[in-house]
């Protein structure tokens, strides 16, 4: 008899949806270092947790226009995730008209972040169509989702969708309504783990290094 194969495990990660979370934590806890995370390394980790084979990250993520400081921070970021064979999907962003006051009913433009839900969406998707994965582990607690499992349990009935949640956040209810309850909540620890090398604060600031330092002891 012939023993069972491992699952396959990939994670698609709504950028913005983890983010939020960890900068909110880092800014309470003066812990900058933990935004600087290795997809990859967390990934493994929940792989590892359920005795998986973890196979791939993708990251999907837009650059803000205002900042251009937090977009060079951002820009190395994205270059170390690459370094680790992360695949990233970039979005954009757009200026949409909104109301500024309240009271007088003044308006003006915000910039609004664009293409993510759907770039995890088509990702996931493609990589299933591909046969890449057994197992998805989709890091969003976007309610927006819920659509993404009620195809994808249509469509792939050998396979498995996961919610992962970021610390401190709850499931969205309406995913785990059609994955069966699947999920993984994630926590600080988890996060410590994962953490790029590296990454020490310079000055309160996520620091702007080279690339190649995130690079594994191996190179690979």
């Amino acid at each position: 008899m012939t023993a069972a194969k491992q699952p396959r495990a990939m994670m698609f990660v709504d950028g913005f949806n983890l983010y939020h979370p960890l900068a909110e934590y880092a800014a309470a806890n003066n812990m900058n270092h933990i935004k600087w995370l290795n997809l990859h390394a967390l990934g493994e980790a929940i792989a590892i947790r359920r005795k998986e084979i973890f196979v791939g990250a993708t990251y999907c993520t837009a650059y803000q226009t205002k900042d251009q400081e937090a977009k060079t921070r951002h820009k190395l970021y994205n270059d170390a995730l690459r370094a680790y064979g992360v695949k990233i999907e970039q979005g954009h962003y757009m200026n949409v008209p909104t109301k500024l006051c309240g009271d007088c009913g003044m308006m003006g433009e915000k910039p609004t972040e664009k293409q993510t839900d759907i770039n995890v969406a088509l990702s996931l998707f493609r990589a299933a169509w591909r046969d890449e994965y057994d197992v998805a582990y989709l890091l969003s607690v976007d309610s927006d989702q819920a659509a993404t499992a009620r195809h994808f349990a249509d469509e792939f009935k050998g396979k498995s969708l996961v919610s992962v949640a970021p610390p401190g956040k709850p499931h969205s209810n309406k995913v785990l309504q059609y994955n069966g309850g699947l999920k993984v909540t994630l926590t600080i620890a988890d996060i410590l783990k994962a953490r790029l090398p590296n990454a020490v604060l310079k000055n309160g600031k996520p620091p702007i290094v080279c690339p190649r330092d995130y690079l594994p002891v191996n190179g690979t």
